[in-house]
């Protein structure tokens, strides 16, 4: 038999082979055309990762799942592609992302971190955050692994739309606020004008993300009542600092100034600080080193009541200045937009 006709018969037996179907946790490999260079059997689901004893750390199963959703898109394609559909624009609304690791699996995992520090990774923990796999049911074992490690700074990875429970934020506070010193704290509480931040930038973030959540106040009140009088001290201090960076009636009282997310309105600092002062209210009115930042809050309560009554005094002749004076045309571009009152 010659050679020819060995690689004669080696071509029609890889011609004649058929396709797998099983799909397998890699990258496939692409043209220079960027068009895939093989067929892919669209039939089968993706795997479901049920075991964490096949992991040997977080982040190794953060890896896996990142393969499995690139490879559900390089799926996604193929069918849009065989069906001669048009692909997605990046306006649209993207579908729900397919879930390629049971909950009692995340559940598992988490518990092990705590057991096993090798184990934990903040990388791994942060990819599932950000791709939404810690669902609710998972945020008592997700708050416990955040406290064990420090890692308080994932929190900004949660949505707000899928908030913490009022018990795990009450956690969540009296860790932060545990990081302070005795004395770092009565020197906080000696600060009455508060002309630059009480705290350190790092502190004073990690309050600002816990207050951004949705929050029941009615409930916050009941826990709030277990922080000690430390504790309440230096987080009215906080409050109020941060009430004299977003409140308009107040920002000529302080000198320096801190980045607060939109969230974070007057109205929701507002309501921190009345369910603290709700909280702890035999605190402030007994202790001395607390009665003097009641003093504080006053004044500033008075300032704000009065600068709201000022700008409703000025609304009716604002409304009497835009009826007498017409304003010009708007001009956008070639066109102008005309105001015609009947």
């Amino acid at each position: 038999m010659s050679l020819l006709h060995l690689v004669k018969q080696r071509c029609l037996e890889d011609h004649n082979r058929k396709p797998s179907k099983k799909y397998t946790l890699s990258e496939p490999i692409k043209q220079h055309d960027n068009k895939w260079n093989c067929e892919v059997s669209t039939e089968k689901k993706l795997k479901t990762f049920t075991n964490p004893e096949k992991f040997k750390s977080l982040n190794e199963l953060a890896e896996k799942l990142e393969l499995a959703e690139k490879l559900e898109q390089y799926i996604n394609y193929h069918k849009k592609r065989k069906r001669k559909r048009k692909l997605e624009t990046e306006n649209e609304t993207k579908k729900p992302r397919q879930m390629f690791v049971t909950e009692s699996c995340l559940h598992k995992c988490l518990r092990k971190c705590l057991l096993q520090e090798s184990f934990y990774s903040k990388e791994g923990l942060k990819f599932l955050l950000q791709n939404q796999f810690i669902t609710t049911a998972l945020h008592h074992p997700l708050i416990e692994c955040i406290i064990n490690y420090g890692d308080v700074d994932l929190l900004k990875y949660i949505p707000i739309k899928n908030s913490l429970s009022e018990s795990l934020i009450l956690k969540l506070l009296q860790y932060v606020l545990g990081t302070l010193s005795e004395k770092d704290c009565l020197k906080i509480c000696e600060d009455d004008e508060l002309k630059s931040c009480p705290v350190s930038e790092e502190f004073m973030n990690r309050l600002i993300m816990m207050m951004c959540m949705h929050i029941d106040f009615d409930k916050m009140k009941e826990q709030l009542k277990l922080l000690t009088t430390n504790e309440a001290a230096v987080l009215i201090q906080c409050l109020r600092f941060i009430l004299l960076q977003v409140s308009p009636a107040l920002l000529c009282e302080s000198d320096s100034r801190c980045i607060v997310q939109k969230e974070l309105t007057e109205k929701k600092v507002v309501n921190w600080i009345d369910a603290l002062i709700s909280a702890q209210m035999m605190s402030f009115s007994t202790s001395p080193a607390l009665k003097p930042l009641i003093v504080q809050l006053r004044k500033a309560t008075h300032n704000q009541v009065k600068f709201y009554g000022i700008i409703g005094k000025l609304v009716p002749y604002m409304d009497v200045l835009q009826k007498a004076y017409e304003l010009p045309p708007r001009r956008i571009e070639k066109y102008s937009v005309e105001v015609i009152r009947l």
